[in-house]
């Protein structure tokens, strides 16, 4: 065989080598493919977070908090409002013609004995084998959305009294700020923060302030009176928590500013 005769021998066994490598490859990726349209969904992991205490639980708005999709695992962390002192053990399901994993179905059991308490959780779902990273997410059947908001949000509301504003709603339904049901002028206001009414002051016709609460500890361990003159009268105090100004010790004044009276609340009790 001549040296012409070589290459073209050569030419051809190297082609058909490539064509072989060609083959093994398309055949490799292939069967990756369809080994992988294969694998079952299934849950990884499943993190519960601490059991978290809230005031307005009641609010408390079911969410997805995060979601990220790597390396073939979609994590959705989601927020929500549970029975306190149970465990909880995860389940997911896809709904959709026939399983396209377009909409995935989180869920849970739960199981021990219940307390009487509510908590805000976080629960961390890591779930391989979905191929689709913008797939739906339901939450116990119904749609769940990503949000940052904690809470129920509603419409702010509010009052204008005059030049004040007053009976303020937030755009979570709780009480802010002065709140009155006078029409006119005001005469009595309650003062609220986050729904908790911490202050309430009675005025004179003058506009002076003729009696005040305030609320710490959680009770109303604060109270003070005025004459009209602006001369305080009565000021009571409890510094123990939970305690009452009527279970606490008062001062007593004459109009002239003397000390008439030191001791329990009873001792001054009038109209209070």
């Amino acid at each position: 065989m001549d040296d012409k005769s070589d290459d073209i021998y050569q030419m051809i066994s190297t082609k058909t080598a490539i064509r072989k490598i060609n083959f093994m490859v398309i055949i490799f990726v292939y069967a990756r493919v369809l080994l992988q349209a294969q694998e079952p969904v299934r849950v990884i992991s499943f993190d519960v977070s601490e059991c978290i205490p809230e005031t307005l639980m009641e609010n408390i708005r079911t969410r997805i908090v995060e979601r990220t999709f790597v390396n073939q695992i979609l994590t959705v962390k989601l927020g929500l409002m549970e029975t306190c002192c149970v465990t909880f053990t995860p389940s997911i399901n896809y709904l959709g013609k026939s399983n396209s994993l377009d909409t995935l179905n989180l869920d849970y059991r739960s199981g021990a004995d219940e307390c009487e308490c509510n908590c805000y959780y976080e629960f961390t779902y890591k779930i391989k084998g979905v191929r689709n990273a913008n797939v739906s997410i339901l939450f116990k059947g119904k749609l769940v959305e990503l949000s940052k908001e904690k809470y129920l949000t509603f419409p702010v509301k509010y009052r204008l009294l005059g030049r004040d504003t007053v009976n303020f709603v937030d755009k979570y339904g709780m009480r802010q700020g002065l709140w009155t049901f006078d029409t006119v002028k005001i005469r009595k206001y309650n003062f609220f923060k986050d729904d908790v009414n911490i202050k309430e002051i009675v005025l004179f016709d003058n506009g002076k302030v003729h009696k005040a609460m305030k609320r710490e500890f959680g009770n109303w361990n604060y109270f003070i009176e005025y004459f009209e003159s602006g001369v305080t009268k009565v000021e009571c105090y409890n510094d123990e928590v939970g305690g009452s100004y009527k279970e606490g010790r008062c001062k007593e004044w004459s109009e002239k500013g003397e000390l008439i009276y030191e001791g329990p609340f009873k001792r001054v009790q009038r109209n209070n």
